[in-house]
C-alpha cells in the first residue's frame, strides 16, 4: 500500500508541476501578448500619421498600403494567439481540477 501511495503522490506532484508551468507560461504568454499589442498601436498610429500629413510627407500609395497589411497582419496574429492562449489557459484549469480531485480522492483514502 506504501508503494501505491508514494506513485500516487508521485503522479500528484507531477500534475502540480505541469500545472505551475502552464500557468507561469499563460502569464509569459500574456505580456507578450501587451507588447504584442503596444507595437500593433504604434503601428496604427504611424500610419494614421502618414495619412493625415499625406501633404507632406508625401507616401506613395504603396507605402501607406504596406503598412496597412502588416498592422493586418499582426492583428490577425494576434487573434490566433489570443485563441491559443484561451485554449491553453482551460487545458490548465482541466489540469488544476484534476490535480484537486486527485488530491481529495488521495486523502479519502487515508
Amino acid at each position: 500500500m506504501t508503494e501505491l501511495w508514494s506513485n500516487k503522490k508521485a503522479e500528484l506532484f507531477s500534475v502540480k508541476d505541469a500545472v505551475d508551468a502552464m500557468q507561469k507560461q499563460m502569464f509569459d504568454n500574456k505580456t507578450e501578448l501587451t507588447n504584442i499589442g503596444k507595437l500593433v498601436d504604434n503601428l496604427q498610429q504611424q500610419i494614421g500619421a502618414m495619412k493625415s500629413s499625406y501633404v507632406e510627407m508625401k507616401p506613395t500609395a504603396a507605402e501607406v498600403y504596406k503598412l496597412e497589411c502588416v498592422v493586418k497582419d499582426i492583428k490577425k496574429r494576434m487573434g490566433a494567439f489570443n485563441r491559443n492562449l484561451k485554449k491553453f489557459g482551460e487545458e490548465g484549469g482541466s489540469m488544476q481540477r484534476r490535480y484537486q480531485e486527485e488530491k481529495r480522492r488521495n486523502i479519502g483514502e487515508n
